[in-house]
Formats: C-alpha cells, sequence, structure tokens
C-alpha cells in the first residue's frame, strides 16, 4: 500500500508533484491568503479580506460620516478615506441621494462629503432651511379640493370659500380656475348660508330669510329680551317726537302708547332713532354710525319687520361697507333722552 500523498492544508486538495517538491503546503495563491489573511467576505458589491472595511460600509450606510465612522471603529479617518477610493465609494453609499430633490448621486464626484445634486438644490435648500414658512411646498387633501368645489358650485364666494375652509384665498381662486367650469354653479340653500353674514342680510329676499340670516348670527347665550319692531321704510329730514309719533299713527296706523318700541333709519341709514311709550313718557333712542352705514330691512319685506332685542344689538354691530364686525365706539353709543308726552 502507497503512501498519500500531501493535501492542501486550507481546501484538502492534493498537491501536484511540483508543489510537494518545492514543499508547498497550499494548491494555490488564493488558499495561502484565505489562510494568512482571512477569507473573502462580500456585503453589497463590496467583496474583501478585511472586516474592519465591511463593518466601515455598513456604518456608512447607516448615515455616520468618515469621521464618525473611524471613530467607531478606531481607525484613523484617513484610513476610511484610502477605502473609499479602493473599493470605489459607491460601495459604501450605494443608494445616498439629494438632501432638497431626492436626486440619487451615484457617479457624481465627492460623494463621500455630497449633499446636493447642484448647486441650485444646496441654495434652495439653505434658503428653506432660513426662511421654513415662505419656502413650504403645498400639501392639500384632495377632498378639500372638492368640498372647496362643492360650495363655489353651490353659490358660495371664494372669499368665503377660504374662510369657512381656513385656506388660502389664492388657493381656491386657482382652484375655481382650473376645474370651476366642470359644472354649472346652481345655489342651494344649505350652501348660501354659510355666507358672510353682511351678505346674507344684503340679499336676503324675504323677511323671514332677513330674520333667519340675523338670528343665525345672535349669541345664543344672550337673553332674548322684548320685541322690536323695524320699519322697514325711511324717514326724510329730522326725527323728533312729533314726526315719530305722527308716522305711527298715520303711516303705520299703529298706536304708540301701546308700549312697543318702533325702530327708524333715516335716508342715508347712518342714524337709527327707536321711541317707546313706558306709560307716562317717551324715551327716544339715537344711534349714530360713525363708519359705513348700518344694515336694514328693505321696503319690500313690508311695512315691518319684527325682531328682539338681541338681536337689535347684533344688527347695530354690523355695518354695509367693509365686511367686517367692529366694536362699538364710544361715538357709535346710543343715548336716550326723556320728553314728556
Amino acid at each position: 500500500m502507497g503512501l498519500e500523498p500531501p493535501r492542501c492544508k486550507k481546501c484538502g486538495k492534493a498537491l501536484k508533484p511540483a508543489q510537494i517538491y518545492s514543499r508547498r503546503q497550499y494548491c494555490s495563491r488564493e488558499c495561502f491568503n484565505d489562510a494568512r489573511f482571512g477569507e473573502r467576505v462580500r456585503f453589497g458589491d463590496t467583496e474583501t479580506r478585511r472586516p474592519l472595511v465591511i463593518a466601515a460600509a455598513k456604518l456608512c450606510q447607516a448615515g455616520l460620516t468618515q469621521v464618525q465612522t473611524a471613530k467607531q471603529l478606531g481607525v484613523h479617518p484617513r484610513m476610511i478615506s484610502d477605502w473609499f477610493e479602493q473599493y470605489g465609494v459607491d460601495n459604501f453609499l450605494p443608494g445616498k441621494v439629494c438632501e432638497h430633490c431626492g436626486k440619487s448621486l451615484a457617479g457624481m464626484p465627492y460623494l463621500s462629503n455630497r449633499k446636493y445634486c447642484s448647486k441650485s438644490c444646496g441654495n434652495k435648500a439653505r434658503y428653506a432651511a432660513k426662511h421654513p414658512v415662505s419656502r413650504q411646498k403645498l400639501k392639500f387633501d384632495p377632498a378639500l379640493r372638492a368640498r372647496a368645489l362643492e360650495l363655489y358650485w353651490g353659490g358660495l364666494g371664494q372669499t368665503a370659500i377660504a374662510e369657512y375652509l381656513d385656506v388660502a384665498q389664492g388657493t381656491v381662486c386657482s382652484w375655481v380656475h382650473d376645474f370651476g367650469g366642470l359644472q354649472e354653479c346652481r345655489p342651494k340653500k344649505e350652501i348660501l348660508r354659510l355666507r358672510p353674514p353682511e351678505e346674507r342680510l344684503k340679499n336676503a329676499e324675504t323677511a323671514e330669510e332677513w330674520q333667519e340670516a340675523l338670528r343665525d348670527i345672535t349669541p345664543k347665550k344672550t337673553r332674548r329680551g322684548k320685541t322690536i319692531r323695524l320699519v322697514c321704510s325711511d324717514i326724510r329730514g329730522s326725527s323728533g317726537i312729533n314726526r315719530l309719533v305722527t308716522t305711527i299713527l298715520e303711516r303705520l296706523r299703529l298706536n304708540p302708547l301701546s308700549g312697543e318700541t318702533f325702530a327708524f333709519r333715516d335716508t342715508e341709514s347712518k342714524v337709527i332713532s327707536t321711541i317707546c311709550w313706558d306709560g307716562e313718557i317717551f324715551r327716544i333712542g339715537k344711534y349714530p354710525k360713525t363708519q359705513g352705514s348700518f344694515i336694514w330691512p328693505q321696503e319690500t319685506f313690508g311695512t315691518l319687520v319684527e325682531i328682539r332685542e338681541n338681536e337689535f344689538e347684533t344688527m347695530l354691530s354690523y355695518h354695509k361697507k367693509g365686511g367686517k364686525k367692529r366694536r362699538k365706539s364710544s361715538q357709535n353709543r346710543a343715548f336716550c333722552g326723556k320728553i314728556e308726552a
């Protein structure tokens, strides 16, 4: 029985006669390197015998910088840079993208320290960091746009839609410009009730609609108070006690001594006068308007429109011009005087 030929210490393959004559212990240079320096390890597209290289690649792909990776592994930062040049930066940072636009940075120079794909993206990112509100991208829910278009087709104005949905008016205008012509506008009663109070009161077609609009904007917690009868027609000239009493008797055909409160307006709707008999004297009230004019029921509604005292106070706080509710100043407060009957 012959002797068994020597074999490679790494893979166990039989050695060739020349290798045996040269006293080789390994069948190839690959087995020699594997035995002396370690086996090859593959991570992604990186293949090496150095475990630190694989560890550095994993840390870089996790988001660490070269300095942080070197400190983590306990090596010099220059060694990490040498590995980047030797194995390729793309193998250490395969999925790196632009921090502003998201474009892949693969194949670009200085990839290890690169953050943006171009100088333009870098300038935009720095400006966005300095001005976060002005450079914020517009994000909206498609259902919000559908709701805005539904309100527009239902008869609501663009300004009212923007205030109701808490959206910029320019955004609503762009939606209406792009999609408003897809359907025909058909006003709906439930949507028209969302209009601003001044617009609802001004565009009311009947006395009931005007009273309903005034009732909706009146605070519910306030006391209802007594009834005040608004005279739809205006009074020209001085609104003294004699003229008011004569108007109630001759034009309205009512008793001025009934104890009811009657309210009149002048021709420009800048002064409201009230008169009431309390059993002994007439009480006269004057409500001047320093800005704009009072909102008042139209003459087409009839002769009188009845409202409550709290609704009357709400009506006084609104005016036609400007569209915003203003607090009563010292000049707008009423003053009352007592005049003997």
